[in-house]
């Protein structure tokens, strides 16, 4: 039995012909143009900034995007377990299945959080709330509030910012919209967040220099779970302090290419 996905239900209040392909002639669907992919490449790139207003979050995205089973018994196992934030929280009932951007617990009440690239909430956004409302209610999961998260000037700021940068790697290395997907090398959340002691520059963190290409096939695995931890565990290790230093900083990025940089595109090692 064909499942219903939430993206595949909007999908099909938008379009009834592309619906139709999608679940019965998918030899027929046109390919992706290269709109369309930066379409996409700009809602992931929202969906990380916006990661960062609940930030140290549990990733339930799924290893294969064919398999969502793993995603789900994650989100199970993490809610039972009182994870304050899970990002990609996969709920499933009646067929039906349904990822949401993020969760998060405040004050013991389960916050159900759709990130939009939007300035304002439209039809569809409140249909995509819907469903996905119903199907953490179906699933044992009901939220006690939903929220639709959309741009504001600053966070669309940040977001013009990410654009510029992102733009300048791709003409740098001649690399084709919706290949890569562009990361920073010292990542945005030690600079922003955790060590503002150091007194890193937004222009030096977003330079060049310190960009990396990891290929979108490979991105789910690779930046968001493998090079998600050996962040996780450095924070861990090195608390804000007069122990931590830019150049310790600077060492571990450099290990981080040392191990992963034979993927990236261009490849650093």
């Amino acid at each position: 039995m064909t499942q219903l996905s939430k993206s595949r239900f909007i999908s099909g209040i938008q379009c009834e012909k592309n619906f139709y392909f999608d679940v019965h002639r998918q030899d027929l669907k046109p390919l992706i143009s290269d709109r369309q992919q930066a379409l996409f490449d700009s809602g992931h790139t929202i969906g990380l900034l916006a990661r960062q207003v609940f930030p140290n979050g549990k990733d339930a995205s799924p290893e294969n995007y064919a398999d969502f089973s793993g995603s789900i018994i994650n989100t199970r196992i993490w809610i039972q377990d009182d994870v304050q934030t899970i990002y990609e929280a996969v709920f499933s009932s009646q067929g039906v299945f349904a990822a949401l951007d993020i969760m998060h617990i405040v004050d013991g009440q389960r916050w159900a959080i759709e990130v939009k690239g939007s300035t304002e909430v439209k039809p569809y956004h409140v249909a995509d709330a819907s469903l996905q409302y119903w199907v953490m209610n179906q699933s044992g999961f009901t939220p006690d509030k939903f929220f639709i998260m959309l741009l504001t000037a600053k966070f669309g700021a940040h977001f013009a910012t990410f654009n510029t940068y992102n733009e300048n790697f791709r003409k740098k290395f001649g690399i084709p919209t919706g290949q890569v997907v562009v990361h920073h090398a010292v990542e945005k959340q030690s600079w922003e967040k955790r060590y503002k002691s150091l007194g890193l520059t937004e222009s030096e963190m977003n330079s060049l220099e310190n960009l990396r290409g990891i290929p979108q096939d490979i991105n789910s695995e690779v930046h968001l779970k493998a090079i998600r931890k050996r962040w996780n565990d450095f924070y861990d290790a090195n608390p804000d302090g007069p122990n931590m230093s830019k150049q310790k900083l600077l060492n571990f990025a450099k290990q981080i290419d040392n191990e992963f940089g034979h993927l990236f595109l261009p490849p650093i090692r």
